[in-house]
């Protein structure tokens, strides 16, 4: 039967916040287009890029993804095929299961202080 709280506090899924890459082609040097922008959020939330993404496939990039790939254990090629966006995704989810907060344990916390 449980306690019925006196506030409900919705928990926060970090997953809701991470941008995810939809691959449907590869991504190769200098090609444009909004799966290039996905792409961009997804290196600039793994903290590997740092210009604000404008949806073109520039050296800076290339060079995050041939970054990313080496640690991945992947071929090193710079393009951004099935198997680097499948990484890709693993390394937003697991960035964003480390980001999780207890919002129901703040917000618990908060009012004990208050209560004080």
């Amino acid at each position: 039967q449980g306690i019925e709280p006196d506030e409900v506090v919705e928990a926060e899924d970090p997953e809701d916040l991470a941008p995810y890459l939809l691959w449907w082609r590869p991504i190769r040097h200098m090609r444009v287009g909004l799966d290039v922008l996905a792409l961009e959020e997804v290196l600039c939330y793994l903290d590997e890029l740092r210009e604000e993404p404008d949806g073109v496939y520039g050296m800076d990039s290339v060079r995050a993804v041939q970054r990313l790939q080496r640690r991945f254990g992947l071929p090193v090629t710079g393009i951004v095929d099935e198997d680097t966006a499948t990484a890709l995704n693993e390394a937003v989810l697991d960035t964003a299961a480390g980001q999780a907060r207890d919002t129901q344990l703040e917000r618990a916390l908060e009012l004990l202080k208050s209560a004080l």
